[in-house]
């Protein structure tokens, strides 16, 4: 903000150093497996370029969100990050579990299985309904 970045911009700023040392551990750690594992022909298998535009898009969308929760955290005031973070979260893992469903992972799985799936997006949803209740008073 001090270099003139509005609010809902400037939260994002802290995600650059916080990602790129995840990023270097990841990677340092992916390529010690490779080594001693003796898997990097696995990278050769299939269709590479197709496997690099998933990878991409992939983490694209996945910062996507995460900046967009920062631009909402600030919105949301002083209680942002409190609030932020478990209703998107909630958000995430209820969209996973949407496509999931959608692109057939749980064809196989027992009613007793789906039963609890779709007991926890009730209960995930009504946690959202009682943060955002509290939030609003």
């Amino acid at each position: 903000m001090a270099f003139g970045a509005a609010l809902p911009d400037a939260v994002n700023a802290v995600w650059l150093p916080v990602m790129l040392a995840g990023f270097v551990v990841n990677l340092a750690y992916c390529v010690y497996l490779l080594n001693r594992n003796r898997t990097w022909a696995v990278f050769r298998e299939g269709n590479p370029a197709t496997y690099w535009a998933l990878g991409i898009s992939t983490g694209l969308l996945w910062f996507g969100g995460i900046a967009f929760y920062g631009m909402g955290a600030a919105s949301l005031g002083s209680l942002g990050n409190i609030v932020g973070w478990p209703i998107f979260m909630t958000i995430d893992i209820i969209a996973a579990l949407f496509w999931g469903a959608v692109s057939g992972e749980w064809k196989g799985a027992s009613r007793r299985a789906l039963a609890y799936n779709w007991t926890g997006v009730g209960v995930l949803l009504l946690a959202i309904a009682v943060i955002s209740a509290g939030n609003a008073s």
